[in-house]
């Protein structure tokens, strides 16, 4: 009879532990999500670059070297403001994207860092990202261009540093 009893705890157990792990298990496989339409490849951009100072630094005299504490002499003097970033990008003829990017940092002095993301159809596509990052109007300081293959269900990931760009997950080449 005790092992009646061990057997039912056991059966017992065993469909309490079901019964708890089914739901789990159940939204583990749906409802089915796709990340992107059918179709559709994705392009994300990841833009980290320090951009040009508001003023240029100034170079400190003699004198004015002299008057200054001696742990404080530094040949030159920089405002720590730098300029906000403007981006652009088009993929074919479409512009996808165009927004201007305020440094971080308490004094506007830190990096810019934008990440975004399109889904767009699968194809082959020209591309052509624009930057501004120096004070003043005008149009792109800096301008790449590159083969975009987007594949469906693939992504590529577009990477704007200090002075660079590439272009990776895609068929691509740097036309520049």
């Amino acid at each position: 009879m005790k092992t009646f009893g061990i057997a039912l705890r056991v059966v017992g157990q065993t469909l309490v532990w079901l019964l708890l792990l089914a739901p789990a298990i159940l939204f583990a496989q749906w409802p089915r999500h796709e990340v992107l339409p059918p179709g559709h490849g994705e392009l994300r951009l990841s833009l980290v670059h320090t951009t040009e100072r508001l003023q240029p630094c100034r170079r400190l005299s003699q004198a004015e070297l002299l008057a200054l504490p001696p742990n404080m002499r530094k040949p030159e003097q920089c405002e720590r403001a730098r300029a906000p970033a403007h981006a652009w990008i088009r993929v074919g003829d479409r512009p996808v994207f165009e927004a201007t990017v305020v440094p971080v940092g308490l004094h506007d002095d830190g990096r810019v860092y934008l990440h975004r993301r399109w889904s767009l159809p699968a194809g082959r596509y020209p591309l052509y990202v624009g930057l501004k990052d120096t004070p003043g109007e005008g149009g792109p300081d800096q301008e790449y261009r590159f083969e975009l293959v987007l594949e469906p269900g693939h992504s590529a990931l577009l990477l704007v540093g200090d002075g660079t760009a590439r272009l990776s997950g895609s068929d691509t080449e740097n036309v520049r």
